[in-house]
């Protein structure tokens, strides 16, 4: 019966202890600070891969130009562009 009493009282104390975080959360979704912070967070980032995504094809553009420009004088260039290509596509 003890046993019992114990399983109880634990089941009981998570019960409140799970309460209390879902409180907890409820009011972090209230602060309107949080939800600001989180999504300038994330504008941010997805700034950066825009940046990062303009950079990539600026990269490619330039390899396809030189290769235009350089076609017989650098057979390895073709190799640059099919490795660039490969990357940008991934």
């Amino acid at each position: 019966m003890e046993e019992l009493a114990g399983t109880n009282g634990s089941l009981e104390s998570r019960s409140l202890e799970l309460s209390s975080h879902v409180n907890n959360l409820q009011l972090l979704l209230k602060d309107e600070t949080l939800v600001s912070l989180l999504r300038r967070s994330f504008e941010t980032k997805f700034e950066t891969l825009k940046d990062m995504d303009l950079l990539l094809e600026d990269i490619k553009d330039h390899f396809v130009k030189m290769e235009s420009e350089t076609q017989q004088s650098y057979p390895v260039t073709e190799v640059i562009l099919k490795l660039c290509s490969q990357i940008y596509c991934l």
